[in-house]
């Protein structure tokens, strides 16, 4: 998967599991491993109630306001 990051530059990603989307836990994800240089991210979307709930303590006013700017 070939990805454009926000600066432009076109970044080679494999896919190593995907996470579908269930109403149950209300949230999906996929990890990902940067083949320039074999980082592995865990991308994870979901509803603003439950992602509240999963983020580190030290994050949560910045998930929040991005979340609340996100909905504008």
């Amino acid at each position: 998967m070939i990805i454009e990051n926000p600066l432009g530059i076109k970044e080679d990603y494999e896919i190593l599991k995907c996470f579908p989307f269930s109403s149950e836990r209300k949230r999906m994800g996929i990890i990902v491993r940067r083949k320039s240089d074999e980082k592995i991210i865990f991308y994870v979307k979901g509803a603003d109630d439950v992602m509240r709930d999963i983020v580190s303590p030290g994050n949560l006013h910045e998930c929040l306001a991005k979340c609340d700017e996100f909905s504008r």
